[in-house]
């Protein structure tokens, strides 16, 4: 009975090690992170505008062949882009996109903007259509222009901001038309015209 026992013993510790080899878990391979798409990319910069993360917008461009000119901000290369949306950031109260469509590596888009500004000058929420071209998951270009209308009521309000300043605040004016002037950094600059805009409203009982 015994030598039977032991037979066994070895022939199931056989069979096990040829059964187990073909029960064993494949390989694991870590995971790997989706390829962002173009409107993952818009929301990403959302999320960096609203947060004021200007690092982490500058990083949604492309380093070289940059194009950016929305709503009279214009910048060519990441330096001019850097003080563009410091200035944003220190304007906006919120940035946001909508409506977006894509077609292939371009995307366009309505930009709502909310500041200070907008509002000293007759508009709560600025509308800017944009469109957006993208170059290895980066943005390339970016391209808008507030619509028409509002753009209007914009440029009436901007006159008598204008009037009220040169008079009551000329030395933050002067700075408001003519910021290389000053040397000032784009947060610096976009806290000076919101503060102007601020003091406005408040003078103007609005």
């Amino acid at each position: 009975m015994r030598d039977r026992i032991w037979v066994k013993r070895p022939l199931a510790v056989l069979i096990l090690s040829l059964v187990l080899p073909g029960c064993s878990l494949p390989a694991l391979t870590p995971p790997t992170t989706p390829t962002p798409s173009p409107l993952d990319t818009i929301k990403a910069l959302e999320a960096a505008m609203n947060e004021e993360d200007t690092d982490a917008a500058l990083d949604l461009f492309v380093d070289e062949g940059l194009s950016f000119s929305v709503a009279g901000l214009v910048a060519a290369d990441k330096e001019m882009l850097r003080w563009v949306l410091d200035s944003r950031m220190a304007l906006s109260d919120r940035d946001e996109w909508r409506d977006c469509q894509q077609q292939g590596e371009t995307v366009t888009c309505t930009g709502l903007n909310r500041s200070i500004c907008g509002k000293a000058e007759g508009v709560e929420v600025i509308h800017v259509p944009t469109t957006f071209t993208f170059q290895d998951q980066k943005i390339r270009s970016m391209v808008g222009d507030i619509v028409s209308d509002e753009g209007r009521v914009l440029e009436a309000g901007a006159a008598k901001l204008h009037s009220w300043a040169v008079i009551h605040r000329p030395e933050e004016q002067e700075i408001h038309l003519h910021p290389e002037s000053a040397g000032l950094t784009g947060r610096e600059y976009g806290e000076l015209v919101a503060e102007l805009c601020r003091d406005y409203l408040e003078a103007t009982g609005q």
